[in-house]
C-alpha cells in the first residue's frame, strides 16, 4: 500500500502540471518556448506551432503518468517501466531545453534531476516488489 501510495503521489505533480498544459491548451508557457527556441536556432516559431508543441508534450505526459498509476496499483510491472521511460524522457529534454542553455539554472537542473531518480527509484522498487 506504501507503494502505491508514494507512485501517485510522486507522478501527482507532474500529472498537475500536464493538465494545466493541456487544459490551458499551452498559451501559458507558449512565449517561453518561442523565445527559446529563436536563441538557439535564430528562428522564431510561431506561437500557435509553439501552443501545439506544448499541447503534445502535455498530452505524452499524460499517457505517462496514466501508466504509472496503472500499474502502480495494479502490480503491472511493464506499464511502470513503460510510464517511467516517457516520463523520464520528456524530463530529461524539458531539462537540457531550458535550464541547461543559455545559462545553466543549477536549482532547476537539481530538481529535475531529482525527479528523474524519484521515478526510476519507482520502477526498481516495483520490479523488487513483484519479484517478493
Amino acid at each position: 500500500m506504501r507503494l502505491e501510495l508514494a507512485g501517485t503521489f510522486l507522478v501527482a505533480a507532474i500529472g498537475e502540471r500536464a493538465g494545466s498544459r493541456v487544459a490551458s491548451l499551452g498559451t501559458t508557457e507558449a512565449k517561453d518556448l518561442v523565445a527559446q527556441v529563436q536563441s538557439l536556432v535564430k528562428v522564431a516559431p510561431t506561437t500557435l506551432m509553439a501552443q501545439r508543441v506544448l499541447i503534445m508534450v502535455g498530452l505524452l505526459e499524460l499517457v505517462g503518468v496514466f501508466f504509472v498509476l496503472r500499474g502502480v496499483w495494479f502490480a503491472n510491472v511493464g506499464s511502470v517501466n513503460i510510464g517511467v521511460a516517457i516520463l523520464s524522457i520528456l524530463t530529461v529534454l524539458w531539462t537540457l531545453f531550458f535550464h541547461v542553455r543559455p545559462k545553466v539554472s543549477v536549482r532547476k537542473l537539481l530538481g529535475c534531476l531529482a525527479g528523474v531518480s524519484a521515478l526510476l527509484l519507482l520502477a526498481w522498487q516495483t520490479t523488487c516488489a513483484d519479484r517478493a
